[in-house]
């Protein structure tokens, strides 16, 4: 008995050291001491991805979800001391999200982040619009672009997939997209694209803003392992980010390869979304498996399309077994990861050791940045240099409400006033689809009508409702650029693209079909673009009792021929 009594006791001593362990690191630098009730803070394994590290491509740019609450002042962040190797790497300050479970703000964590190369940052922010505030997507613009082009709504995507088989394993598909030629929207159909170890393929798309739409031209970007350091996000209460004082350093990283694990997309949010959304609830909400992304043609996943490719080189079982645990946690929610750090803390030390792996989301930076197979090396920054780097996130701060600025002016070329964003109360079983506006497109060339693209019909009910675009909002406007300071976080240029190090050549991209561009003349789950070419240049032969004016000459003709052959 005695000898029990001491296992169990030695058990409950290890597995507070264990705790305790987990627990360490979880606060800031300036608030170490700080447990996470006394601090106000709660360090959160689950929420949103900062956009600048990985942002999703949908097919269609829509507006934002709007919520009644504006966000609070961005807090004060100073990055840590460990840094990644590299005198490109940039900190990019955190931003304020809306948590659709608290019904309140959290806060996304500044990240370590090695931009794409020839790519500046052009920071998201909270738009006021009637009714409430809707999140602006913040996107990689090109550096050799000095100004911003505003354009007008594009067509709904005709993008249904690839439209020839492979021609090599190592190819991965780009969708099309609609390009602005002159005055009007030309579809450019996909392409194949040769797939690296190193390097995803982030396709052409195109942004939603207050302005208009900003179209995003195709460009390289590192794997998620080489990109940096994602921080973990934070639940901080307001009595504590409102201290004059407060200052806060990230100091958990989210383990990148989780990411690939757990990852969701929630075009409504214009985010990635990362952990525990494994209940039907948010299946509803509009939060779906990043696997699930091309399904109904609601987008396209570059990261998902390069992991897979990457692993069913050595296992083709790679993309079945994801599905597989995907609906294994959906039936069984004691296998969904932690929500909080401090919950997998517990959870981990209660597990077996050789259990406790799979269960880390989350770990310290320091502990991470010692790791001699981490993907990233790291490096020791002294003071000096952090107060430096903490500088430059005022000024990406600064840039972000410039940009707020110019966005919110009236359009000058075209003098048309923007898109004006409206809530709309949710009605039962309504949609993201019942809400996207109506698409306008550019004039019939025989009928000189305008023709409308209508929102299909759902059965889903997301809240809360989505800005809507005035029905008298006209069809197309002229294309509204503006002149924009240079970004504080810009991504050196390739110097030899295709070099070890640099990123490869740029694909080659087809040019638009002018001659498409209504989107009823393709049925979306039948025909691409390029068959309904095919389709039009083939003979076509009439069918029986057809008596169309061009049938009704053929059938003369060979009446004429048949009757001379039965005179002779």
């Amino acid at each position: 008995m005695k000898y029990q009594r001491f296992i169990w006791t030695l058990g409950i001593l290890v597995a507070g050291m264990i705790g305790l362990l987990f627990e360490s690191d979880t606060r800031s630098l300036a608030q170490t001491e700080a447990t996470s009730g006394e601090s106000g803070e709660e360090i959160l394994t689950r929420g949103p991805v900062h956009e600048a590290f990985a942002e999703p491509a949908g097919y269609n740019p829509t507006q934002g979800v709007v919520v009644t609450r504006n966000a609070p002042a961005p807090i004060e962040e100073i990055p840590p001391e460990d840094k990644p190797e590299g005198d490109n790497v940039s900190w990019i300050p955190g931003y304020w999200s809306w948590d659709v479970d608290r019904g309140d703000f959290i806060w996304v964590s500044g990240i370590w982040r090695d931009p794409p190369p020839g790519r500046s940052w052009v920071p998201g922010y909270w738009t006021p619009v009637p009714g409430g505030w809707i999140w602006t997507p913040g996107f990689w613009m090109s550096t050799e672009s000095e100004e911003v082009e505003y354009l007008p709504q594009p067509p709904e995507s005709l993008e249904v997939g690839p439209s020839s088989p492979s021609p090599a394993a190592d190819r991965l598909w780009a969708p099309g997209c609609w390009f602005w030629i002159g005055s009007r929207y030309a579809w450019r159909p996909g392409y194949w694209v040769s797939a690296n170890p190193d390097w995803v393929w982030q396709p052409a798309h195109y942004v939603w803003t207050p302005r208009g739409c900003v179209y995003v031209d195709g460009y390289w970007d590192r794997t998620l392992e080489r990109r940096g350091v994602l921080f973990a996000p934070m639940y901080v209460q307001s009595s504590v980010y409102m201290r004059r004082d407060y200052v806060y350093t990230p100091s958990i990283v989210i383990q990148v390869g989780f990411l690939t694990v757990a990852l969701f997309d929630s075009p409504d949010y214009h985010h990635y979304y990362f952990g525990d959304y494994y209940d039907v609830e948010y299946s509803r909400r509009g939060f779906h498996p990043w696997f699930e992304v091309d399904k109904r043609h609601r987008g396209y996943d570059p990261i998902f399309a390069h992991q897979r490719w990457h692993h069913e080189r050595t296992d083709k079982h790679w993309e079945r077994n994801m599905r597989r645990d995907y609906t294994y946690r959906q039936k069984h929610v004691e296998a969904r990861p932690s929500r909080t750090y401090s919950t997998q803390a517990a959870v981990a030390a209660r597990a077996p050791e050789r259990e406790r792996k799979n269960l880390v989301i989350a770990a310290p930076l320091g502990e991470v940045s010692r790791r001699r197979d981490a993907p990233i090396k790291f490096e020791k920054i002294n003071e000096v240099r952090r107060q430096t780097i903490g500088g430059q996130a005022k000024d990406v701060a600064k840039f972000r409400a410039a940009r707020e600025q110019w966005e919110s002016k009236p359009k000058s070329a075209a003098k048309v006033e923007p898109i004006k964003a409206q809530p709309k109360i949710v009605q039962p079983q309504q949609s993201k689809e019942d809400r996207r506006p109506a698409t306008e497109l550019p004039q019939d060339a025989k009928s000189g009508k305008e023709r409308k693209v209508q929102p299909q019909q759902s059965q889903k009910n997301i809240e809360p409702p989505m800005a809507q675009r005035p029905s008298n909002e006209p069809a197309l406007s002229m294309p509204d650029k503006v002149k924009i300071p240079r970004s504080p976080v810009i991504g050196k240029p390739a110097s030899a693209p295709g070099k070890i190090g640099n990123p490869p050549v740029r694909p080659d991209i087809p040019k638009p079909e002018t001659n498409i561009r209504l989107k009823e003349t393709y049925k979306r789950t039948e025909d691409s673009p390029k068959s309904a070419d095919k389709a039009k240049s083939k003979d076509q032969t009439p069918a029986p009792g057809d008596t169309t004016p061009s049938d009704g000459k053929n059938q003369d003709k060979k009446g004429k021929s048949e009757g001379k052959n039965r005179d002779k």
